[in-house]
């Protein structure tokens, strides 16, 4: 069958690599990114809205929230209205830090992919890194803000969400560990994030609100930290296939130019490993 061989080859080098495990500290570290993220929304709101009782509704009319993630939102607002200024410079202490942790993360899992020896990256680089990272996070709740309010415009939309998605993984992809491959043996991967990521928000826009909402009124905040976790999981899992997938196909020679010039001709070759023989 067509594309047996390539998925043989993923499933090999996943199981042999560990793709859960990466996954799930990947997901870990990102969940973490969102706790700053939630401060400085709630910093937001303190300036916005002022900490008043009408910012639950300004917010779910607004944004399209869940229940309970919205009134989490303005409990914080409310309790911040004295100390916004300390919050915001909280939030943005934490998500430096959190996003260089989830950066870390993010060139590890590029870094076993494609067998590449870890180093550091400048600082331009990581900052650059950092900002697409948090614009994968953004992309998803501002088509979610769009279609709320021009609900004719959803398929164009999401279309728009599903191009944004691509882009913007693929950029990112060349600021990470990816061997001497050129950016266009990265578009495999950045199709198959944008494909995932784009039917995940269709999943979550319809579903993940009220799961969120029922789930924290079953079980507190474990239970919505655990959902929140478990959609993180699988958006990991799909980074970690897709650049699996990148490496993969570069090593077997079957992306748009060829293959790397200096390997054998029995790595063009090579079956279910994927590894290929390097001279």
């Amino acid at each position: 069958m067509p594309g047996a061989s390539t998925a043989r080859g993923m499933l090999a080098r996943d199981r042999r690599h560990a793709g859960s495990v990466l996954a799930a500290g990947l997901a870990f570290r990102i969940f973490l990114m969102l706790l700053p993220l939630y401060l400085l929304g709630s910093s937001a709101l303190g300036f916005l809205a002022g900490g008043n009782g009408q910012a639950v509704a300004a917010v779910e009319s607004t944004l399209r929230l869940g229940g309970a993630v919205a009134k989490a939102l303005n409990s914080g607002a409310a309790e911040a209205r004295d100390g916004r200024w300390l919050l915001l410079l909280t939030g943005l202490v934490l998500l430096a830090y959190t996003l260089n942790s989830a950066l870390r993360a993010l060139r590890l899992v590029h870094v076993v992919a494609w067998q590449q020896r870890p180093e550091r990256s400048g600082l331009l680089t990581t900052a650059l890194a950092g900002l697409l990272l948090i614009a994968m996070l953004l992309w998803g709740a501002l088509a979610s803000v769009l279609i709320a309010h021009l609900p004719k415009l959803g398929p164009l939309i999401g279309l728009l969400l599903v191009a944004a998605l691509g882009s913007t993984w693929l950029l990112l992809s060349t600021q990470l560990p990816h061997g001497e491959a050129p950016w266009r043996a990265l578009i495999p991967g950045a199709l198959v994030v944008a494909a995932g990521f784009g039917a995940m928000h269709l999943v979550s826009s319809y579903y993940l609100p009220h799961k969120l909402s029922s789930t924290s009124q079953l079980y507190g905040a474990l239970g919505l930290a655990a959902t929140v976790m478990t959609w993180l999981f699988l958006a990991c899992r799909l980074i970690v296939a897709a650049t699996v997938l990148n490496a993969l196909l570069w090593e077997r020679g079957r992306v748009l130019g060829g293959g790397p010039a200096e390997m054998a001709p029995a790595a063009l070759e090579t079956g279910g490993g994927g590894e290929g023989v390097w001279r």
